[in-house]
């Protein structure tokens, strides 16, 4: 984060039931007149049991509709067509291929049902209405069917993305956040939100060579934590004027490039992504551009000299420009798509465009909102915008990422304070594929006297962030 007032950054077989067992050879004549008449006397009790079977089939149609419908699952349509024929009790299991003894009881389970059940046989299964229920009963299953499949979908979508329910890019876009050097601190922030991180941002010390080639205490802190790591890593000493950006790019620092790279393999942070010179077209970098030809010949030093040694394969590094405080165009900066893995850009809720910030004396909610839009509007579709750098990054085939970002409460008044539609305008930006947001990092930090960033200071914002960003 740059001390700049010009913006800084930042989821069986199932038997059949009442089969008639069919005769094993023909009869004799008196055996046939014989069993006619008893065949004719027991016809009435034949129906009564073919309806009976009818019966069965239906209420163990039912059964299965029981056995899958989804817990708390609105079973209206199921459990009225269930009604009209019998109560089932529960299975033991669903893989059971048999029906238990006593499953099914002689008689409709309510007044309701047998008013409409018309005439019943052997006092066991109404028999009027009973085609009407058996389609009911299919419909009904149609129904539950769809409802749960469409839930378990859901489910799986939401799990398989990691991210927030229901959103577009956002639930796939990798989440950071900088808490200091400090894992518990991530974990916590992670809790809160309700989801898991996957990145945590640092920023190393940097006033000599040794700060920036030895970063042991943060490498050691960060060692095993279980996050990628994001590191915003200095081009040159901010207490040793001697070091220069010419020198660089005839590869007088090499070594110490290779060095934090041995340091990073070292302690199992191989595949950390560099935010190399973060922020450079800010005017008080340290390693702010003295010509185009040394930035980008020290820029592609650095990277070779990080990627010789050995573990790096899947170090990454990401070009970060900051998205305000500019005079120039910092495209002309790109060191060219062989040494660059993102494009990034930092942003917050800051502004100096006209109608934006300082809010005015008596300024009520629907002034703020006004004011909140025009400082939005310039923040996205200004000369640097970030529409700017969105449309750079499309153009060089790279993932345009949000390194740091965030809310801001300054004490000069140029911050928009805790803004809920700051977080909702961030978020459908990041939503919103055509973007091709790679990660995301909230600073979620206060620093001290240059003001207030963190979401659990501003909570407004910081309840819009977990509705949105959250589980």
């Amino acid at each position: 984060m740059s001390s700049a007032e010009a913006e800084p950054v930042r989821t069986g077989r199932r038997d059949s039931v009442g089969g008639l067992a069919q005769p094993s050879r023909p009869e004799s004549r008196r055996a046939r007149r014989t069993s006619d008449k008893v065949r004719s006397s027991k016809r009435p009790h034949l129906i009564q049991a073919a309806l009976a079977t009818l019966a069965v089939f239906a209420v163990l149609s039912g059964v299965a509709i029981t056995l899958h419908r989804s817990p708390g699952e609105d079973a209206s349509d199921a459990t009225s067509a269930i009604a009209s024929t019998s109560k089932v009790t529960e299975l033991p299991s669903a893989s059971n291929d048999s029906t238990p003894a006593g499953a099914i009881p002689a008689t409709p389970s309510s007044p309701a049902a047998k008013s409409k059940a018309g005439t019943t046989l052997a006092g066991a299964v109404p028999v009027g209405g009973l085609a009407d229920a058996a389609a009911s009963i299919r419909k009904a299953a149609g129904k539950v069917g769809a409802a749960t499949v469409a839930k378990a979908d859901a489910k799986k979508k939401k799990a398989n993305a990691g991210g927030p329910s229901g959103s577009g890019a956002a639930g796939a876009v990798k989440l950071g956040v900088f808490r200091g050097t400090s894992p518990s601190d991530v974990t916590s922030f992670g809790q809160w939100l309700g989801r898991k991180v996957d990145y945590a941002s640092d920023f190393s010390t940097r006033t000599t060579w040794d700060e920036i080639a030895n970063p042991t205490y943060m490498l050691q802190t960060w060692k095993g934590s279980g996050y990628r790591m994001v590191y915003a890593t200095a081009m040159l000493p901010t207490q040793d004027d001697s070091a220069t950006m010419a020198q660089g790019a005839q590869g007088a620092y090499d070594q110490y490039y290779k060095t934090l790279a041995q340091n990073l393999v070292d302690y199992g942070q191989g595949d950390s992504i560099i935010r190399l010179g973060w922020e450079f077209n800010l005017g008080p970098s340290r390693w702010h551009p003295d010509s185009k030809a040394n930035f980008i010949a020290y820029w592609q030093h650095i990277v070779k000299a990080m990627r010789s040694v050995p573990g790096t394969d899947n170090l990454q590094f990401d070009w970060n420009p900051n998205i305000g405080g500019e005079t120039y165009d910092s495209r002309n900066y790109y060191p060219g798509n062989a040494y660059v893995d993102y494009i990034g850009v930092d942003i917050y809720d800051i502004s100096w465009a006209d109608g934006a910030y300082p809010f005015p004396s008596g300024c009520d909610a629907a002034c703020k909102q006004q004011r909140r839009e025009v400082a939005w509007d310039d923040k996205l579709n200004g000369t640097f915008g970030l529409n700017f750098y969105a449309d750079f990054a499309r153009s060089k085939g790279k993932p345009l990422t949000l390194p740091e970002w965030g809310l801001w409460q300054r004490p000069d008044g140029h911050g928009g304070g805790d803004n809920p539609y700051f977080i909702q305008q961030m978020y459908k930006f990041i939503d919103d594929p055509a973007n091709n947001v790679g990660y995301q990092s909230y600073f979620e930090f206060d620093p001290g006297d240059s003001g207030d960033h963190a979401l659990t200071t501003l909570t407004s914002g910081g309840s819009k962030f977990r509705d949105l960003l959250g589980k």
